[in-house]
């Protein structure tokens, strides 16, 4: 247990220097309105965030980052799903606006789970489950069943849990 909190403390302070990074290049950016380097810190970001998850068991996409490349990182060929899932932990925001009646601040535990159909056009329509369920959506070669949402909610929540707690351990 001593050995996994330490790693745990150690990866925690990783992520932080990497976030802390990107926030002061990012205020600086917004500052002269130039976002020069947004890739790299995007890139950087992601990959430290993808490393995170692979560290606690969750697969993600990333097989390693190219550091001769600015902008680059190798990741498995995959299909993406339209949908996106919005875990919150407070309430605020568009979660406030979409729900009439429920308090800023108000605290969710477990987190509240939202999911949104990726579509520009239409600015993210929100889905309830059961649409999504209806839906069928393909995927690739794969249709998305009530197993493959769990499993997707699950790890929406699982994902949620660990970079809160990442913030937390700051």
């Amino acid at each position: 247990m001593k050995n996994l909190k330490e790693n745990y403390r150690r990866v925690s302070e990783k992520v932080n220097e990497v976030v802390e990074s990107v926030c002061r290049e990012m205020k600086i950016a917004c500052r002269t309105n130039v976002m020069e380097g947004k890739a790299e810190f995007s890139t950087r970001t992601s990959t430290n965030i993808m490393k995170l998850l692979n560290h606690f068991g969750i697969k993600t996409t990333l097989i390693k980052l190219e550091k001769h490349l600015v902008q680059g990182k190798h990741v498995w060929k995959c299909d993406i799903i339209l949908s996106e899932w919005v875990a919150h932990r407070i309430a605020t925001g568009s979660f406030l606006r979409r729900n009439k009646g429920v308090n800023e601040g108000y605290r969710f535990s477990p987190p509240k789970l939202e999911t949104f159909f990726k579509d520009d056009k239409n600015h993210e329509t929100q889905r309830s489950r059961e649409v999504l369920e209806e839906a069928k959506l393909e995927c690739g070669r794969e249709t998305i069943t009530i197993d493959l949402i769990d499993k997707m909610e699950k790890m929406a929540i699982s994902i949620f849990e660990i970079l809160d707690q990442m913030w937390k351990a700051k």
